[in-house]
């Protein structure tokens, strides 16, 4: 009774700890890196869980990956929660994290039977900083998941090696199997079986080594896995073709093999210094491709041979071989021998990798400590201890890594000076004789490592908190450099932001871009959109011209050159690239929205209809395509079919048509606005006017200057008189419609004056 007390006691602490350190992420928003795609822009999942959903979930490869269990998960949220709001998904991250946490001493607990070292290994990883990105990151959803499942399957499998049996083999199985539809990362998970199969569970023979893998009992083993390695393979096979699908698989004409090997090397090096000293980490690290030189890669290489060496040498402590092999092994799908994306590393990658370095580096403390003799034990720790203590005070100092726009820093400050005082005052207290021998000094360094820990997560998990914030950290000089994919987002940010200096810093970061990587295709179509903003449409076709041809996959490169086409009027190139966008997205409906609006402009008005009523099958809720399939209606002629679109727009929505009033005449009027755009203001003005019955004089005014705009002053004149012709006893209004009437008489838009 007394042990499961203790251990109930060590998973409440092990939930707290957590929630101390990766808490508060509930409180971040949505980032513009991927949670655009999981949540923000993917309607299948802001509209919930449901039947049509859960069928989506298992035959999409959207964002190149096949991870039903991660959409049907972020759908869960999205019906508990709201799509809109972040809070949500976040607070369901954490509390996954949480979960995996305690699952992960469970696990350990009942693999080694060692409660205090299992509770070790599972701090550190609850609150180790480089797990912040897996945790306070939306879109990372499928790493919480799937390691919560990993652990499931430990679990399972330790319960099964203690009587093996059909029924015990079928939970390790679905575990497994759940686990790779939330992240296919978990197909190195049969081989780490094998290793527990070493150690702890010893079903290894203490006399067969692990090269003897032609042993009976290794055999044994090994067929005993065939099931789940099937489930790898075929995990791999479908994350192969997702990911091909999505055009993420870098080819070796984009990345030679030699480039790719010795980023390898590196980056199993640049792991290991992360997890020693967690500073200046950032959600991209540029892939430095012919950049890497070789005397680096050899240094990595070098230590990990060393590593590699004394893991040979100290064989017989078994725990040493599995954690190192745990590290490598679990890495080699991401290690960047089949290149996806453009990072050289990623901190999401450590998630699951850390914990056998964490096994190793807990286990060896603990036999290094216990052969010493009690006054030794008291003496000897004070180098690590005080090296221990260094650490928050260097990284205090180190911390120059970009953090100076953090006011959060002073943080390091009280940890560094409580964490000395601690330590010195502990090794005194000892020397003194004032705590008892039985005390390890293994619990203040441990302690103080988890604090650390602990103090540079909330900060870490703050930088999370908006885009901004994030990819400002990023891009400065002292977290990385050349960092090009860090800047189109900082861009991408300012640009959707409500800053001041949006477009400026916006132009600014996306040139930057451009001036790193001249061929980034995202880069040239988000400065297109900053030149459409500006007024500069010439220049805005050419970059989205120069993404389309770059990067045949993007999408949004001919929605937006379309888009651009029509408010240059030429709507026949506008069909044709609103066309091509839709061969890439079949099921966009807002690509089928500005086909649509494309088609009006041409004056193919039947297929017009065709493509707002498609948009509005796909989104039924959308009241803008809605009233897009009213309006074509209406000119067709068909006003009883329209005025039913536009009944069933108005009754979800009464102010509906004021709304596109405003919209109508911002467009129409304002001069200072670079996207003004006479046929949105005449598409606009008309869905107003027929949802509202045509006899409002406000809506006719409107119409008239977007008839105006778009070069059809006869049109405005008509529209003016009708508006005159309402009675309104609003006297100040009816004079200025007259001396609008004026303006069109006189054959000129209107442009209101900006005060």
């Amino acid at each position: 009774m007394r042990r499961y007390r203790i251990e109930i006691a060590v998973c409440l602490g092990l939930a707290a700890l957590t929630l101390g350190a990766m808490g508060h992420a509930y409180a971040n928003g949505f980032v513009n890196y991927d949670d655009n795609d999981y949540v923000v822009h993917n309607p299948e999942v802001k509209a919930g869980l449901s039947p049509a959903g859960a069928a989506w979930a298992f035959t999409t490869t959207h964002a190149a990956n096949w991870h039903p269990l991660t959409w049907l998960s972020l759908q869960l949220d999205a019906s508990l929660f709201g799509g809109g709001s972040a809070w949500g998904f976040h607070l369901s991250n954490v509390l996954l994290h949480a979960a995996t946490v305690v699952l992960l001493f469970l696990a350990l607990r009942r693999l080694t039977g060692a409660v205090w070292r299992s509770a070790a290994v599972a701090a550190l990883f609850a609150v180790h900083p480089a797990h912040v990105e897996s945790v306070a990151w939306v879109a990372e959803r499928k790493d919480v998941l799937s390691g919560l499942f990993w652990m499931l399957t430990l679990l399972a499998y330790a319960w099964y090696a203690e009587r093996p049996g059909w029924g015990r083999y079928l939970l390790v199985l679905a575990a497994f199997a759940l686990g790779l539809m939330a992240k296919p990362m978990l197909v190195t998970l049969p081989c780490v079986l094998l290793l527990l199969d070493y150690w702890p569970l010893q079903r290894v023979p203490a006399a067969c080594g692990l090269a003897q893998t032609l042993s009976r009992k290794r055999l044994a083993l090994l067929l005993e896995k065939l099931p789940l390695f099937a489930l790898t393979g075929a995990a791999c096979a479908m994350t192969v073709y997702a990911q091909q699908k999505g055009g993420a698989v870098n080819t070796l004409e984009q990345l030679p093999l030699g480039d790719r090997l010795l980023n390898t090397v590196a980056a199993y090096a640049g792991y290991l210094g992360e997890m020693v000293w967690p500073t200046g980490l950032a959600p991209f690290y540029p892939h430095p491709r012919e950049r890497l030189l070789l005397a680096q890669a050899g240094r990595a290489g070098l230590v990990l041979a060393l590593i590699t060496g004394l893991v040979l040498w100290a064989r017989r402590r078994r725990y040493l071989t599995v954690g190192w092999l745990w590290f490598l092994g679990t890495l080699v799908p991401v290690i960047g021998l089949v290149q996806v994306g453009g990072q050289a590393m990623a901190d999401r990658y450590t998630y699951l990798p850390y914990i056998g370095l964490f096994i190793a580096l807990v286990w060896g403390a603990a036999d290094l400590a216990a052969p010493w003799p009690a006054r030794v034990r008291s003496v000897v720790p004070l180098a690590a201890l005080l090296l221990g203590a260094w650490a928050p005070l260097g990284l205090w100092l180190a911390t120059g890594s970009g953090v100076e726009m953090m006011e959060d820093r002073l943080i390091f400050r009280p940890v560094a000076v409580l964490s000395v005082l601690a330590v010195l005052g502990w090794c005194g207290g000892r020397l003194a004789g004032l705590w008892p021998v039985r005390v390890s000094p293994l619990v203040p360094a441990v302690t103080l490592l988890l604090g650390t820990c602990v103090a540079l997560s909330a900060w870490q998990t703050r930088l999370w908190q908006n885009s901004i914030w994030l990819w400002e950290y990023t891009v400065d000089p002292r977290v990385t450099r050349d960092n090009p994919t860090g800047h189109n987002n900082l861009g991408d940010a300012y640009w959707n932001s409500i800053n001041p200096e949006r477009v400026e810093k916006a132009r600014e970061n996306f040139l930057k871009t451009l001036h790193l990587t001249p061929t980034h295709p995202r880069a040239h179509n988000n400065l297109g959109l900053v030149l459409v903003e500006l007024g500069q449409l010439d220049e805005a076709a050419a970059h989205f011209k120069e993404a389309r041809d770059l990067d045949p996959t993007l999408a949004v490169a001919p929605l937006n050159l379309g888009i651009v086409l029509a408010m240059q009027g030429d709507f026949a190139g506008a069909i044709t690239e609103h066309r091509a966008a839709l061969r890439l997205d079949p099921n966009s409906a807002t690509f089928h929205d500005y086909l649509g609006q494309a088609q009006a402009g041409a004056g193919q008005w039947d297929e017009a209809a065709q493509s707002f009523r498609r948009a509005t099958e796909l989104q039924p809720a959308e009241k803008d395509y809605r009233a897009d399939l009213g309006w074509a209606l209406w000119h067709l002629g068909r006003k009883d079919e329209a005025a039913k679109e536009y009944a069933a727009v108005v009754a979800t929505d009464e102010e509906w048509p004021e709304k596109a009033r405003r919209l109508a005449w911002t467009s129409a009027t304002r001069a200072t606005t670079g996207r003004r755009s006479g046929f949105e203001a005449v598409r606009r003005a008309e869905e107003a006017c027929q949802a509202r019955g045509g006899c409002d004089a406000r809506f006719l005014d409107t119409l008239a200057a977007a008839y105006a705009q778009a070069g059809s002053v006869d049109a405005a004149a008509r529209a003016a008189r009708q508006a005159l012709q309402v009675p309104c006893d609003d006297v100040a209004f009816r004079a200025e419609v007259w001396q609008r009437l004026i303006v069109y008489l006189d054959r000129q838009p209107y442009y209101e004056s900006v005060k």
